[in-house]
């Protein structure tokens, strides 16, 4: 038995502040920022001289434990599942198409210990929630990564090369594992941090980005209310299948790329009134989609704080809907007293959630 190798993967969260549904199409950009909010993966590895290689994967915030075997054909059987977690299964199974991972974990023994830290959850009367900041794809790029790290196929220094691969290979098992083809912006933001999105033949392509030094991002969470993605998506793609949904469309699509423009810029002076622009827009499209994108209950409150001193925008986030919603703001001249008793009185509050540009990080412990 080889001695053991610990390592230690981190994956920020994200939040897409511009381009959602956008960036399903060419010639759309969006902004994805990562966040402070981080799962950890901690890999310990033992090479094995018989039987078959073994994966167990411990998490309290997955509920449970799982373990897998992997015999020489590369087959995995699982042994234990607290409840059944596509992700895990389908992220083993993506990994074990390249040989070079099948031949080295055929015969190697993986502890795997998954854990999401501060900001991915909150309190609210007694129950803890998910704050939308996307545990599933962070999860799922530090198992790909820990699963690569443990075969050899990637390492320290951590390349350019391994984080294409990782986010290739995370991409495609966060598809199979939900049965339908995303953009891939949650796990590309996990591996390489805060990034502008632009989609060119249907494939999206990221570049670095952090927001001008002299803004910030707040966060909502809470809220009595929760909105299910592919709902919406299939909704708003179902409305822009009809006749005549282009011309609102297309003002949509300018708004989103002057904003993108100005964050990219760095230029603060137009944002406050492309954001108002944004919100009646946004409305239009919730109402005449039929999907909830901006609910007319949360409306007052992006409204009200957009009047807030030193609040330049305000927006729902991702796919919207009631999950999470954003304000951008001056650093050190926004009113954070007046933000909090504002969103405190809609049932929301603010999460400790921030931007950390910074993408995936691989330290090898032991």
């Amino acid at each position: 038995m080889r001695e053991r190798e610990i390592w230690s993967v981190q994956v920020p969260g994200k939040c897409l502040v511009l381009g959602g549904y956008l960036i399903l199409e060419d010639g759309n950009h969006g902004v994805s920022l990562s966040l402070s909010a981080r799962t950890r993966a901690t890999l310990c590895v033992e090479e094995v001289e018989s039987g078959d290689g073994l994966v167990e994967v411990t998490s309290p915030d997955l509920g449970g434990k799982w373990i897998y075997s992997i015999d020489n054909t590369s087959t995995v059987h699982i042994l234990e599942e607290s409840e059944e977690n596509a992700f895990l299964l389908c992220s083993l199974q993506r990994v074990l198409t390249l040989p070079s991972v099948a031949s080295y974990l055929s015969h190697t023994h993986l502890n795997i210990q998954i854990e999401n830290r501060d900001g991915f959850y909150y309190q609210q009367n007694g129950r803890q929630h998910k704050t939308g900041f996307g545990t599933s794809s962070t999860t799922t790029a530090a198992y790909v990564c820990c699963l690569l790290l443990a075969s050899r196929s990637i390492g320290i220094p951590f390349s350019s090369e391994d984080r294409e691969l990782v986010a290739t290979l995370a991409i495609q098992a966060h598809n199979e594992a939900q049965h339908r083809s995303g953009s891939g912006y949650d796990i590309l933001t996990g591996v390489y941090g805060s990034c502008v999105l632009s989609v060119t033949d249907s494939r999206l392509s990221h570049t670095p980005f952090s927001l001008p030094a002299d803004l910030a991002i707040v966060l909502s969470q809470g809220g009595g209310k929760s909105s299910s993605t592919p709902v919406l998506v299939k909704s708003l793609q179902a409305w822009r299948r009809c006749e005549g949904s282009e011309a609102l469309w297309e003002r949509y699509r300018q708004n989103n790329e002057a904003l993108v423009e100005a964050l990219v810029r760095a230029e603060v002076a137009p944002l406050h009134r492309l954001y108002e622009e944004r919100l009646e827009l946004m409305l239009e499209l919730s109402h005449a989609s039929g999907s909830g994108v901006l609910p007319d209950e949360l409306l007052p409150v992006l409204k009200e704080t957009m009047r807030i001193e030193g609040v330049v925008g305000c927006g729902v986030a991702g796919a919207g809907g009631f999950d999470s919603f954003y304000a951008l703001v001056k650093k050190g001249e926004w009113r954070r007293d007046l933000v909090e008793r504002l969103w405190s009185t809609h049932g929301f509050s603010l999460s400790g959630a921030h931007e950390d540009d910074g993408g995936m990080v691989v330290q090898l412990s032991l």
